[in-house]
Formats: C-alpha cells, structure tokens, sequence
C-alpha cells in the first residue's frame, strides 16, 4: 500500500481512500472543513451518523464510485482532553495504526490523509 500527502486542496485529491481522524464527538465537518468542501457527501452519509470517535473505533464511509475521494476511512481517537502532547501523538500512531490495517484489509492500494 501506498501513503500519499498530497499537495492543493481536497478537490484535487486522488486515492482509494481518504482517512480522518476524529476525536471523541467531533463530526468530520469539525475536524476537516475544507475537506468536507470537496467531499459534500460525507456529512449525508448515513453511516457517519453513527461514528462517535471512540479510541479504536474504524468506519468505512462510502460515496459515490465516480468521485476521486469516494471512500473515506473514520478513525476514532477518543477523548483528547487532559492528555499531554506525548500522549495525544501516541493516540495518533495507534490510529493510524488501525487506518492501515483496515485498508490493508479492504486490499487498496494508495491512502491519503487530511492534513487540517
């Protein structure tokens, strides 16, 4: 699999998935702004509705096969608050940890990640 960071804004992205990390109660219009610019079908998608950014917890959301960014992987960090820096960057790395294994999983090939 590849990992990609991609340069430009989100309209231009490219890859069989997009992963979003989302703390605790956090909506990804929250978290990624401009990414949900460009990927409107992600505050419609009925399974989002239903992500709540617990630790460990992985969606995947789907939209529509003719987008570029038509699959988008949730990854839950849990609650961040009263963390320390050190601590918050360990959640991250088991996240991300989790976002590779299930596309490892869903066999893609290239990921990308939002970088807001």
């Amino acid at each position: 699999m590849e990992l990609r960071f991609q340069a430009g804004g989100a309209e231009a992205w490219s890859a069989d998935a997009l992963v979003l990390f989302l703390a605790e109660g956090e909506k990804p219009d929250q978290a990624a702004s401009e990414l949900v610019e460009s990927v409107a079908w992600l505050t419609i998608a009925p399974g989002a509705r239903d992500f709540y950014g617990k630790k460990g917890e992985v969606t995947v959301i789907y939209g529509p096969p003719a987008h570029p960014l038509s699959r988008v992987i949730l990854v839950g960090l849990g609650n961040l608050s009263g963390l320390t820096r050190g601590e918050t960057l360990d959640r991250i790395r088991e996240a991300s940890g989790l976002a590779a294994v299930r596309c490892r999983e869903l066999g893609l090939r290239t990921a990308a990640r939002s970088e807001e």
